[in-house]
């Protein structure tokens, strides 16, 4: 298993302490920006022996940054014709937007310094960049820029790092540096996703690219996700395949390993923890629930025993009227004197059939008249008794979905420990 494996190299006991959600964000320290410049609206603004820091030949290279109001970019460059130097090599700082070529770039440069005879810029391992290339695609990643005999290196913007700011002191808003972000939230996204639990670092790396995120900064982003447990990546191992490896799914790391020293898995603990909770809340709610069921029932029972009391003595009145009917033609009177009254009867009885579907929107059948009778039987006794069958309904419902939901558990507590995390929603 891997997690004996991670055991024997000594991986796992430096990062059980940093058990966490993968929903967790980035430290804000890989966020706080640690420079930040002014909106420049010209080429060149002027002079400066710190901008930069450092003339990008043995030392540290000239930096690339983002200004925070606009999104241009700024970049100083040591320029020879600068009489302000002490050393004969002066700072001159350029501001320009991302969509700028570098054929205009160079024309700039040449502009500003006229000793100045030979610019060209090329990728990190020397090979000429195109003219009509704009700074969009040629900072994805470091470059050089030549001028005379010189060549100066030049670091791209960093993603996580310190080249931009997100969201200035002003209140202002970098739009590219939201984008930015973005593409790493969408990118945790796929990785949350992912099919596989075991990726290679290169293959990171094209998920990164496949996002926007340049493979310069796909290590920092990479180092920053295994900071906060949303992945594996152990680049200090000793073991070269483990060096190589991004565990995806970090929990199931973490229940095996766990599970290999006899203790409970983070994820079954969890479990655990969801289960007891929805016992207590169940254990909460059924009192009220048991009492107004027993209520309910109690009142329907009532209900059904009127009903029948009123269809007893609606049978009794009908035996009773037939019986008269009967005394009245063969002993009172006679025949043609009550075949009249028998007719408007049977005709008084359609006439209170068809109020009775202008009243109710049924047929007149026993069964409806009985239903009729009881359902305001009922509703009058859960007036009477303030019962509120909307609240009982509910409560049902709720201890309904407990149930299922602790079926749930108890169902996934029967995976094997290193895919429990794999069923582990949050809610």
């Amino acid at each position: 298993m891997i997690a004996a494996r991670l055991m024997r190299r000594g991986v796992m006991p430096a990062v059980t302490a940093r058990v966490t959600s993968s929903t967790m964000p980035l430290p804000r320290s890989m966020l706080m920006p640690l420079a930040s410049f002014s909106s420049i609206s010209r080429s060149t603004v002027g002079t400066t022996n710190s901008f930069g820091a450092g003339s990008g030949s043995a030392g540290k290279p000239l930096e690339l940054k983002y200004l925070e109001a606009n999104g241009s970019l700024a970049l100083a460059l040591p320029l020879t014709g600068d009489p302000h130097s002490e050393i004969g090599l002066g700072m001159k700082l350029f501001s320009l937007h991302p969509t700028t070529s570098v054929a205009s770039f160079v024309s700039q440069v040449q502009l500003e310094d006229t000793t100045a005879k030979d610019v060209q810029i090329r990728t990190q391992k020397g090979v000429p960049v195109a003219p009509e290339t704009a700074f969009s695609s040629l900072m994805a990643d470091d470059f050089q820029i030549v001028l005379n005999d010189k060549v100066l290196r030049v670091a791209a913007p960093v993603f996580t790092g310190d080249a931009y700011t997100s969201l200035p002191q002003d209140g202002g808003l970098d739009m590219r540096a939201i984008a930015h972000k973005a593409a790493i939230i969408k990118l945790r996204e796929t990785i949350a996703n992912h099919p596989k639990w075991k990726i290679d670092v290169t293959e990171f790396k094209k998920l990164a690219a496949d996002h926007g995120i340049p493979p310069k900064q796909a290590s920092q982003v990479l180092h920053a996700f295994h900071q906060v447990g949303l992945v594996f990546h152990f680049s200090q191992a000793a073991d070269e395949e483990l060096k190589s490896a991004v565990f995806l799914k970090p929990r199931n790391i973490l229940d095996g390993y766990f599970d290999s020293l006899g203790l409970i898995p983070p994820s079954t603990q969890r479990y655990v923890e969801k289960r007891q909770q929805l016992e207590a809340d169940l254990a909460a709610i059924m009192p009220e629930h048991d009492a107004l069921l027993h209520l309910q029932a109690q009142l329907d029972e009532t209900a059904h025993k009127r009903t029948a009391v009123y269809c007893y003595l609606s049978s009794a009145g009908l035996v009773g009227t037939g019986g008269l009917y009967a005394w009245l033609t063969f002993v009172e009177y006679s025949w043609d004197i009550m075949e009249p009254i028998t007719y408007f009867t049977g005709f008084g009885v359609s006439v209170l059939s068809y109020f009775w579907w202008t009243l109710t929107t049924s047929e007149y059948e026993y069964g409806n008249v009985y239903d009729f009778i009881y359902q305001r039987r009922r509703n009058a006794l859960y007036t009477k008794s303030q019962f509120d069958p909307i609240k009982l309904d509910n409560l049902q419902a709720k201890v309904a979905g407990i149930h299922r939901d602790i079926a749930d558990i108890t169902t996934k507590l029967t995976k094997p420990t290193c895919l429990q995390a794999e069923f582990l929603k949050e809610k």
